[in-house]
């Protein structure tokens, strides 16, 4: 099927819409993962119910306290980009 000119500008005009939606929605994205990152580093390393408690901070997760670093395989510790 061939176009003529017109309809190529159109298709282009089109397409170039498309590919803008796409950008704002990737960005969105991005936006949206780094501040669920935020929050989750926030939780990362937190005192247990009881805050005077000696045992000091724990992942919520594997529950290795933070002088310990995460266990091997701690799935926050995965998505944070790897043990601290």
């Amino acid at each position: 099927m061939k176009m003529n000119l017109e309809e190529a500008e159109e298709v282009a005009e089109l397409l170039a819409k498309q590919v803008q939606q796409l950008s704002q929605s990737r960005d969105d994205v991005y936006r949206q993962l780094a501040e669920a990152r935020e929050v989750l580093k926030a939780v990362e390393w937190s005192r247990p119910n009881n805050y005077y408690s000696a045992i000091g901070n724990r992942c919520p997760v594997c529950r290795n306290q933070d002088t310990e670093g995460h266990a091997p395989g701690c799935a926050l510790a995965k998505v944070l980009g790897g043990e601290k």
